[in-house]
C-alpha cells in the first residue's frame, strides 16, 4: 500500500510546492491534479474494498465479544449451547428448513439442477447476525440468539459439507 500512497502524496506536495512558488502555469497545475486523481482512485477504490470485506469479520468479533462479557449470568456460554431451545433451533434451522426448502424448490416451483441446488444450500447457512440485532434492539431473548447463531455457524460446517457432497450426486 506504501509503494501505492508515496508517489501520490509526493506528487500532492510537489504540486503544492511548485503552486506556491509559481513555477508552473496555470494549465500544468490542472494536468497534474488530473494526473494525481487518477493514480489516486484505484488506490481509494483498493481501500474501499478492503474496508467492505472487514464488515462481516466485524460483526462477528462484536458478536463473539457480547458472548465473552463480564457478566455472571453469560460466564460460561458454553452451558448455554446444551440447552434444548437452542439445538432445537439450530436443527431446524441446519436439517429441517434445507429439507423442506429442497422439496418446495424441486416439487412446488420446479427448479431442478444448479437451480435447486443453489436454493438448498442457501438455505443451509448458519443464522445470521440480524436475528441477534433485533434481539437485542427488542431484548428478547438475547442468550438464545446468540447460543443458536453460535452453534449454527460452529454446525453449518458440517451442514454445508454434507449438502455440497450429497446434492451435486441427487440432483
Amino acid at each position: 500500500m506504501f509503494n501505492i500512497l508515496a508517489p501520490i502524496f509526493g506528487l500532492i506536495a510537489l504540486a503544492y510546492a511548485s503552486r506556491k512558488v509559481n513555477i508552473l502555469g496555470p494549465s500544468a497545475y490542472v494536468e497534474l491534479n488530473r494526473y494525481v486523481a487518477s493514480l489516486a482512485l484505484p488506490a481509494l477504490s483498493r481501500v474501499i474494498k478492503l474496508l467492505a470485506a472487514s464488515a462481516g469479520p466485524c460483526a462477528l468479533v462484536a458478536h463473539g465479544l457480547f458472548l465473552a462479557r463480564d457478566d455472571s449470568s453469560n460466564a460460561r456460554p458454553w452451558v448455554a449451547a446444551t440447552r434444548p431451545r437452542p439445538l432445537a433451533l439450530v436443527s431446524l434451522k441446519l436439517l429441517a428448513q434445507p429439507v423442506i426448502t429442497g422439496l418446495l424448490a424441486i416439487y412446488a416451483f420446479g427448479l431442478a439442477g444448479m437451480d435447486a441446488q443453489l436454493v438448498i444450500i442457501l438455505s443451509a447457512l448458519p443464522t445470521g447476525t440480524g436475528a441477534f440485532m433485533l434481539a437485542d434492539v427488542y431484548e428478547r431473548d438475547l442468550e438464545v440468539t446468540s447460543t443458536t447463531i453460535m452453534l449454527s455457524t460452529i454446525l453449518s460446517a458440517l451442514s454445508l459439507s454434507l449438502c455440497l457432497t450429497i446434492l451435486p450426486r441427487i440432483l
